[in-house]
């Protein structure tokens, strides 16, 4: 081991020290605040290098710290329930915005929403069933059809290719 790489080790344990005393610094200094959670520094030490050569025997000194990342300390259950209910939130945000935009654009609730509507609707039924042996409703559509009746095949003009011409008088065609 070279005096190069012994000063290395020791840098990279320095710098662990630091990072572990700058999370407690934070969690001391957040110790009050609402919602913060204790963090912690997650560490591994270095392995040797390898080596290959005829006298590689025995024990080496490894190259250090490596620093692995900074840990929260929470609970996941918890955790998992804020996550939960703020998708929750979320989702009821949207979905309620969407909603009044579909009661704004049908007009509700208003006296010429699409409900009063319907109300005049099913009431106009209503008054039908219950009058259902005097006279029909005015406006009402009745059974019996008050245009005249479809011409049979015979009234229709027949197909010009015999050369007659034919005109529709007010009731029949008759030729020219």
């Amino acid at each position: 081991m070279s005096t190069f790489s012994g000063l290395n080790t020791a840098y990279t344990g320095l710098v662990a020290a630091k990072t572990g005393l700058d999370v407690v610094g934070q969690n001391i200094a957040n110790a009050g605040t609402a919602g913060y959670t204790r963090q912690r520094v997650t560490s591994s030490g270095v392995p040797a290098l390898n080596s290959a050569g005829l006298f590689t025997g025995g024990v080496r000194p490894g190259q250090g710290v490596s620093i692995d990342g900074i840990q929260r300390l929470d609970d996941a259950a918890l955790d998992a329930r804020v996550r939960t209910t703020a998708a929750l939130s979320g989702y009821s945000g949207i979905r309620a915005a969407a909603l009044a935009t579909l009661e704004s654009s049908l007009n509700e609730p208003g006296t010429n929403g699409i409900s009063a509507q319907l109300q005049k609707f099913w009431s106009a039924w209503h008054d039908v069933a219950n009058q259902s042996g005097s006279r029909r409703p005015p406006g009402f559509c009745s059974a019996k059809r008050q245009h005249s009746p479809p011409r049979s095949r015979k009234d229709t003009a027949p197909s010009t290719t015999s050369g007659r011409r034919f005109v529709r008088t007010s009731t029949a065609w008759s030729p020219t």
